[in-house]
């Protein structure tokens, strides 16, 4: 179930009823930053000042919930535009902060009527809707003659100019003046809000596109002119057959008659199937409205959690890491020297590269997860360290070089040059391949299972498989052998390894199979 901006608002004033001359947010003046009025202290404490008059206003907390918090000028004073420079401002923090956008739907298409009077809707989409990732998120820099609310890079749109519109929109002037700049422009419609919170502003920013409307598209007259040109050679023909007025009178007859023959039969067909199909949409609708907002719930949950622990100094992620991989010290096996590594704002590498393994390798298989994409790895990188703009493209290459380093160790296997197939269960499988990988005089006999409580699930040991092997019968026959491994659970785990003609190759790579998926375990070396 998706909720809309309008139906957000609608929620908004029937819980609130903040007061006329009162504003959702105020600037501090400590930082310059908008917050919210529970945000900071009550009445005079809170050290806020108006957007608009400049003049200081006071939090009013409203526990009662019988009115909205809200900040409230002094007695007497007479601000004009607060709300409206509170509110854009607003938007405008957000999207600096966030670094993403919902852009809306853009689709090139013409109606032509050709010589038979047959109308062509040829189509074709620029731009889908949906949130994508910011970079290089400019407020108020002059771009020519204008100067945008914000100026940001798109990864699959380039430059992109916001404009945030509260009661004053783009005008044709300025229109002409964004035309001439040949940079694609977008405009947000914040107009309808009245009582305002940075919650619904984010619902209408990241997720909610009806509020957006594309004010230049610089492709999008010459898509117009290439949809023109792939139905010429049928405006061409009904030219030619306009010639024959009677043969387009009997031909159009004909396809009335057809036409009508045709509607007969499908409507004593779908009489039918008709409430069949009304029942079968309503519970697919019902089931969509509720993974929605459950999908809704997990996402929001997830970014509000990467944003804690960005927050979070050096000493306690290193805690939430060894929580997360269940150990006491971050194991050196997650290391690797790479360019840019100290771009992560924090002292120790080890800190942001534990972290890419343990919220993407780790267990991920367990969770249907097989693939990593490298912009996914960049973009969920950027979300829990705090890296500078200016070092942008040098944190890329780092997270681009442990990804290698990773690959090299065993844990990834590269798929092309945008994603890599998950080829370990956990820290400990890595930990284990590593050790057999590093070991040219390994003695196959320490091998041991793994305790069966901890064996893993189907389902972890077909993804993980078909991450790794990508054709398809191979990936069938080594799930197969994985699947059966509870049969020969009595016998030592070197016996099996040695029974590998049933996949077509040698126990070395059975070994290392099943020390991927986390069967396999080594015992001390003083134990054998």
């Amino acid at each position: 179930m998706s909720w809309s901006s309008a139906g957000l608002r609608a929620q908004i004033k029937q819980d609130m009823h903040a007061p006329g001359d009162s504003i959702p947010f105020a600037l501090s003046e400590a930082d310059q930053l908008l917050y919210e009025p529970r945000a900071v202290p009550l009445g005079k404490k809170c050290g806020c000042i108006c957007p608009g008059c400049r003049q200081p206003v006071y939090a009013k907390h409203c526990m009662s919930g019988k009115r909205a918090p809200h900040f409230a000028h002094a007695p007497g004073s007479d601000c004009a535009n607060g709300f409206e420079t509170a509110l854009h401002l607003a938007a405008k923090q957000l999207i600096e902060s966030r670094s993403i956008l919902a852009f809306p739907e853009l689709v090139a298409s013409i109606k032509i009527f050709d010589d038979m009077g047959h109308l062509h809707k040829p189509e074709k989409q620029l731009v889908a809707a949906g949130r994508r990732a910011l970079t290089n998120v400019v407020l108020e820099q002059a771009v020519g003659q204008i100067r945008p609310d914000v100026r940001v890079n798109v990864e699959d749109l380039g430059a992109v100019l916001v404009e945030v519109a509260v009661t004053h929109f783009v005008d044709e002037h300025k229109l002409d003046q964004i035309t001439q700049a040949g940079i694609p422009a977008i405009e947000i419609d914040l107009s309808a809000f009245r009582e305002a919170t940075f919650a619904a502003l984010e619902v209408a920013l990241f997720d909610d596109p009806s509020n957006t409307r594309w004010l230049y598209y610089p492709e999008l007259e010459r898509a117009k002119q290439g949809l023109r040109d792939s139905i010429q050679w049928l405006l061409d023909a009904a030219t030619e057959s306009a010639a024959s007025t009677a043969a387009i009178e009997r031909a159009r007859a004909a396809l009335v008659e057809a036409e009508r023959v045709k509607r007969v039969e499908e409507a004593a067909r779908r009489r039918a199937e008709v409430e069949k199909e009304a029942a079968r949409r309503r519970e697919e609708a019902a089931r969509n409205r509720v993974l929605d907002v459950e999908q809704r719930i997990l996402r929001n949950e997830a970014l509000k959690k990467a944003a804690a622990f960005k927050a979070r100094p050096e000493t306690h992620k290193r805690q939430i890491l060894l929580r997360r991989l269940g150990l006491t010290q971050i194991p050196s096996t997650l290391a690797a020297n790479v360019r840019g590594a100290m771009c992560f704002g924090v002292d120790d590498p080890l800190i942001w590269q534990a972290t890419l393994f343990g919220g993407l390798v780790h267990k991920q298989g367990s969770q249907g997860h097989g693939r990593i994409a490298r912009n996914y790895a960049r973009a969920w990188m950027r979300c829990r360290f705090p890296i500078q703009p200016e070092h942008l493209d040098l944190a890329n290459d780092a997270i681009d070089d442990y990804l290698m380093a990773l690959t090299a160790a065993g844990a990834l296997i590269a798929r092309g040059s945008a994603f890599y197939a998950i080829a370990v269960a956990d820290i400990a499988s890595f930990d284990i391949l590593t050790a057999v990988m590093n070991d040219r005089n390994f003695d196959p006999t320490r091998f041991r299972w793994t305790p069966y409580d901890q064996w893993p699930g189907h389902r972890q040991v077909a993804v993980l498989t078909e991450a790794m092997i990508p054709d398809v019968y191979a990936a069938e026959r080594w799930i197969k052998l994985a699947s059966d491994m509870h049969k020969n659970i009595e016998f030592p785990p070197i016996e099996i390894c040695q029974c590998a003609a049933g996949v077509g190759t040698n126990k070395e790579a059975v070994a290392k199979y099943l020390i991927r998926l986390g069967f396999l375990r080594l015992a001390p070396k003083e134990e054998t």
